[in-house]
């Protein structure tokens, strides 16, 4: 990945609302899952990496170990991207703690690293006040425990949350979420080939790309 020139960097405390505008113009640059090719994914070395690059906003999924742990992880079970094994949300906090990251993407024989997967709490630490962060809900049922901490330590105006919007019945769960128009939110959403701009009607999703009230 190459860096970012230093004239394109957008502040982290610019308000959101404008940084994410349609009549803002330039392109912003989102590094998924932080910047994986010099860091493990989801990482707190892979934040550093991508505020290193200059990015504008950092990509991490976020999900849930047995006893409610909120922690970064795409996958949901530990095998490429650790030295551990089975479900995550089968596996306490204490046992996932003690596993470490592989290299880059992992998989395979991936070389492992001194890295572990960081709390929800570590990672908006880690970009408070210097890049933006795009949460990735990997279940629904998070949402609401995710956007509780993100306004508990004072990061709504930092962060993108986003969740699965296939449906009617979704636009209005993400609606009726009580912090939906205190946090910035992201639909994301399957669009059938050759249909993409019909699925972009059929849900309205105009009105729900992004709704920030009064950030």
């Amino acid at each position: 990945m190459s860096r970012v020139s230093s004239s394109t960097i957008t502040s982290p405390r610019l308000p959101i609302s404008t940084l994410l505008s349609r009549t803002q113009p330039r392109v912003l640059v989102v590094a998924h899952r932080g910047s994986w090719k010099t860091a493990p994914e989801n990482s707190l070395a892979a934040i550093e990496a991508a505020i290193e690059l200059g990015v504008d906003i950092v990509e991490v999924d976020i999900q849930s170990t047995l006893d409610g742990v909120l922690l970064t992880l795409h996958d949901d079970t530990l095998e490429r991207t650790t030295d551990g094994a089975g479900q995550l949300v089968c596996s306490t906090y204490a046992a996932v703690r003690q596993h470490r990251l592989r290299e880059g993407a992992g998989a395979g024989a991936t070389l492992l690293t001194e890295e572990s997967m960081p709390l929800l709490t570590e990672v908006l630490e880690a970009a408070r006040g210097r890049i933006l962060l795009n949460l990735d809900i990997k279940t629904g049922d998070l949402a609401d425990r995710v956007a509780e901490v993100v306004i508990s330590v004072g990061m709504a105006d930092q962060v993108i949350m986003k969740a699965d919007i296939d449906s009617e019945a979704d636009i209005q769960w993400a609606m009726s979420r009580r912090y939906f128009g205190r946090i910035a939110f992201m639909p994301k959403i399957t669009a059938r080939a050759g249909r993409f701009l019909q699925d972009l009607v059929r849900l309205d999703i105009v009105d729900v790309v992004l709704h920030c009230g009064d950030l």
